[in-house]
């Protein structure tokens, strides 16, 4: 049991054995030269991506500045667009055949004709023509060309065309008799205003 120099001279020991002095001081391994070598080489791996990146945003910036460069200088040697002429009388008619053709509401169109047909009657074609004045631009004439079994069926499909409110001053243009056909038929082609009217 140790006991600390104070105790020891209030109360001496005669006889005993001499106190014991220790000191604990950390043992110091020496250092490896192998975890020298990897700190070495550590730091160098590190010096040489550093310089890699610096260099590496040195050499986009640059061709940064030269891309700008060019565009700037693009834009100015560019000729400036060419003003367009205005549309003629005549171009402008034509666009506005397109437009109505575009604009027109073709399934009710297609709607109308499935309802005035019978098994008597096909269409073969039906053509928008030009809008006129005062109708919206979901209305215009129609040519309306077809096959009919007989005279009958043309004018049975006629009338229907009159009574139905989708068709306006319906008229019957031409017909004639198709021969060499199997069973032979009537080809008719009549005209109506389509729109809405009240």
């Amino acid at each position: 049991m140790m006991s600390s120099p104070f105790v020891q001279r209030l109360f001496p020991v005669r006889n005993g054995p001499a106190s014991i002095q220790l000191h604990f001081s950390p043992v110091r391994r020496p250092t490896s030269p192998v975890g020298w070598l990897l700190l070495l080489a550590g730091l160098a791996v590190a010096v040489v991506e550093a310089v890699a990146f610096f260099e590496t945003q040195a050499d986009l910036a640059e061709r940064a500045f030269i891309v700008d460069a060019l565009r700037a200088e693009r834009a100015a040697a560019a000729p400036a667009a060419p003003a367009r002429p205005p549309l003629a009388a005549d171009e402008l008619r034509a666009a506005g055949r397109v437009f109505s053709r575009l604009d027109t509401d073709w399934s009710g169109v297609f709607a109308a004709l499935a309802r005035v047909r019978d098994n008597d009657v096909a269409w073969v074609e039906v053509e928008l023509l030009a809008a006129g004045e005062g109708e919206t631009s979901q209305g215009g004439m129609l040519r309306l060309t077809g096959q009919a079994r007989t005279l009958d069926a043309v004018l049975g499909v006629s009338d229907r065309i009159r009574k139905d409110p989708a068709f306006v001053e319906p008229q019957l243009v031409s017909h004639e008799v198709v021969t060499g056909q199997a069973g032979g038929g009537v080809r008719f082609t009549l005209t109506t205003r389509w729109g809405p009217h009240g």
